[in-house]
């Protein structure tokens, strides 16, 4: 099952987590102990190599699943850990993968299919077998991709099922092998270095309520670049810091970027922020936010990330399940609540009505696409 023992379940997997950084359209197909072979234990009698193409799984008389209406640019395939686990012989998964790649092509003539090694190691001679007769056949697009350097024992929580962490290193390296089936229309990208687009303004505030600076003598939130060894990428990235001293209401959105940047139905925002503990959770309160040209911001506009979160600050920090002193990524389509506004400011935003005391971060590899 896809994010077993994680703790989103399928939002917290790998495959979904590629769809979301990849911004892309995308389906997971998962079901908890199936295997891809037939009749291989009494409790999942149909595999994928049939279910996959039926309406209903558990019922090989199901009527067949409509492919004509969706055809996607690339299909991944990760299955054989319950082949594994029921004994089902070499020659038999080698057979079936081969017939189910062969009847996947037949439905997606013009997918990319990838084959992935499964992270145990088990099947991989016949994974690749399989994909090299689909080769020898002629069908150049299907691939044996081998992930032996994908991940390490820790990343598992059982030896099989990925942790959270161990997901999010699958999910960056399929980003890595899908990216270029999908080129971006960048409208905005920094990564806060010398050479990338310069903050219109620094340290800037634009509306606050009891919010001091991270330091006694500065009067307010910062952000700004800072090279302090913090980075996601290159050596730079936007630190920002302040001190909340009230414990009902208290906020700070600062001022980055003057833009011009029309959102339309796909347009996507997407960052890294990485909060520093500071003795309390304050510094997960952080997001940032959009001004729009109409007055409207995009924090009040249900935006979702790709867990399903608020992107208001407020949200981000209590339902966020941000991890302190790591890198988390953060992104949402932005157009599905902001088509057809346009762009002309760019924020930072601390929002923590509850808890005094400070907050410290950085955000890095800022990208509206």
């Amino acid at each position: 099952m896809a994010g077993y023992n994680t703790s989103k379940k399928v939002l917290t997997s790998s495959g979904w987590m590629a769809g979301e950084m990849l911004g892309v359209e995308h389906t997971n197909i998962a079901y908890s102990g199936m295997c891809l072979t037939n009749n291989c234990s009494k409790d999942n009698y149909i595999g994928l190599v049939s279910a996959f193409f039926k309406l209903n799984k558990a019922n090989i008389n199901s009527p067949n699943w409509g492919f004509g209406t969706y055809q996607p640019k690339a299909v991944v395939i990760n299955i054989g850990s319950n082949d594994h686990w029921n004994s089902v012989s070499a020659s038999t998964f080698q057979t079936a993968y081969a017939k189910l790649l062969t009847d996947m092509r037949a439905k997606y003539p013009d997918a990319k299919i990838y084959v992935l090694r499964l992270f145990t190691g088990w099947f991989a001679k016949e994974s690749k077998a399989a994909v090299d007769l689909r080769n020898n056949l002629g069908d150049k697009n299907v691939y044996f991709v081998d992930t032996n350097d994908w991940t390490e024992k820790r990343d598992f929580s059982d030896g099989t099922h990925p942790t959270d962490e161990g997901n999010k290193k699958i999910a960056g390296k399929l980003v890595e092998l899908l990216q270029p089936l999908f080129p971006k229309s960048t409208k905005f990208q920094t990564s806060f270095e010398s050479n990338d687009i310069p903050l219109t303004w620094s340290d800037k505030v634009d509306y606050s309520a009891n919010v001091i600076g991270y330091l006694s003598y500065l009067p307010g939130m910062e952000s700004s670049p800072r090279s302090e060894g913090y980075s996601h990428t290159g050596s730079s990235a936007l630190m920002y810091s302040g001190h909340d001293y009230n414990n009902v209401k208290s906020y700070s959105y600062n001022k980055l970027y003057e833009v011009n940047i029309p959102v339309t139905f796909t347009t996507k925002l997407s960052y890294w922020i990485y909060p520093q503990d500071t003795r309390n959770l304050n510094s997960t309160y952080v997001a940032i936010d959009l001004i729009f040209s109409d007055g409207t911001a995009l924090r009040n506009l249900r935006a979702r990330d790709q867990n399903g979160i608020n992107m208001h600050p407020l949200s981000q920090g209590l339902y966020g399940n941000r991890r302190l002193n790591s890198w988390n990524f953060v992104s949402s389509i932005i157009g599905k609540v902001a088509a057809g506004k346009t762009i002309k400011q760019i924020n930072i935003g601390f929002d923590q009505p509850e808890k005094i005391g400070p907050y410290r971060g950085y955000l890095d590899d800022l990208v509206i696409e």
